[in-house]
């Protein structure tokens, strides 16, 4: 990823995410999955 060789990191924010139906918090679920041998890349706030 061009952010995580820069040293920089993705971060995702979802208001009002109780309005999110399940197939969308699976789909934020998986993207939050993504991750090197190290950290993850990216960063999910649900507010």
């Amino acid at each position: 990823m061009i952010l995580h060789e820069r040293g920089q990191r993705l971060v995702v924010v979802i208001d009002e995410a109780h309005f999110l139906k399940a197939d969308a918090l699976h789909i934020l679920r998986t993207l939050s999955n993504l991750e090197t041998e190290h950290e993850k890349l990216v960063t999910v706030l649900a507010v």
